[in-house]
């Protein structure tokens, strides 16, 4: 295990030291394995997947060919909307369910392994080795967000490049949640790899799937 020596070279390393070592042992982890550059571009694959399929319903339906009774148009217009709006987010949703696992992974993956112990040993605090992941992770999470705001700006997306400042917002707030609670996840984890292929049916399950079975129901 590398940690840049920091730890080694300070008899007591303060916490700005161990927090910047450990963001750094964070980021090699997470390029060492090829696969997760891949499926660090799935939100924005499915994202835009997602926005392919809601153009096309936009165009398949355009306000010419509906039907000239206001109530039966409005109907119509209801019904796309709620299908445009269920779409991308299910999309847009199941990306975010993919990446979860690379924030959970290395995390389970530690503790399976023992090296939390080797941390502690060494002086790591824990508030260093939980913020010095949580910085990498944060910031692994805003790049396919990012990437996919430039492609609505470059594209010219009325119906989001007209509140990006919005949807910029929601997407940043929302990757501080997805980190944190996975985060929380990785203590029913014993198994790095089991870990990493349940979270994201987890997540489709509890936040997706089961909510809008509830809300149809009732």
């Amino acid at each position: 295990m590398e940690l840049d020596g920091c730890m080694n070279a300070e008899k007591n390393p303060t916490l700005g030291a161990q927090i910047k070592v450990m963001a750094k042992r964070r980021f090699r982890q997470f390029k060492r394995d090829p696969k997760n550059w891949f499926l660090l571009a799935t939100p924005f694959i499915t994202a835009t997947f997602g926005f392919l399929i809601v153009y096309k319903l936009q165009e398949s339906f355009p306000d010419s060919q509906v039907s000239s009774d206001p109530d039966t148009k409005r109907f119509i217009q209801i019904i796309l909307s709620y299908t445009k709006g269920l779409m991308f987010s299910l999309f847009l949703l199941i990306g975010y369910c993919v990446i979860s696992g690379i924030f959970l992974y290395p995390i389970v993956q530690d503790r399976e392994f023992k090296m939390r112990y080797v941390l502690n040993f060494i002086g790591m605090k824990p508030l260093a080795y939980w913020l010095g992941s949580f910085i990498v992770d944060y910031g692994l999470g805003l790049i396919p967000s990012v990437a996919f705001m430039f492609i609505v700006a470059v594209g010219n997306v009325t119906s989001l490049s007209s509140k990006w400042y919005i949807v910029s917002v929601t997407v940043a707030a929302f990757i501080f949640p997805l980190v944190t609670l996975t985060y929380c996840m990785t203590f029913f984890f014993k198994k790095s790899e089991r870990a990493f292929r349940l979270i994201g049916t987890i997540y489709m399950l509890t936040g997706y799937l089961i909510p809008v079975l509830l809300m149809n129901i009732s």
